[in-house]
């Protein structure tokens, strides 16, 4: 999470909360800082590997992670390939012309 990269169960861990807690107040303060953090400008992999959330009413996200670092540069909503041009589509030329691998499913091996 944020600029240090931390993840929402370290998070919930030091500040004694539960990881929905954390994840209720991203969704609520860090949305814009996330989108302004520009993970994808230093990635030159692209992770892509979908995710079912039981609590939502739209259970499937699909996250992008860069495979060198481990981090998550974003999470879009639905599993389907207009998630993924969405995502893709925002970034501009030369950063999508920097990305040399994309690799779906990247934990699987």
């Amino acid at each position: 999470m944020g600029k240090r990269g931390r993840t929402v169960a370290e998070m919930a861990r030091e500040l004694g909360v539960s990881r929905q807690t954390v994840m209720a107040a991203v969704r609520d303060h860090g949305e814009a800082e996330v989108r302004n953090l520009g993970f994808l400008e230093s990635a030159r992999a692209l992770g892509m590997d979908e995710h079912r959330r039981r609590s939502r009413p739209d259970p499937w996200v699909t996250g992008f992670v860069d495979p060198g670092s481990g981090r998550l540069l974003q999470v879009a909503p639905g599993r389907s390939g207009a998630g993924v041009r969405r995502y893709l589509g925002c970034q501009d030329n030369n950063t999508r012309a920097a990305v040399e691998v994309v690799a779906p499913d990247p934990w699987r091996g």
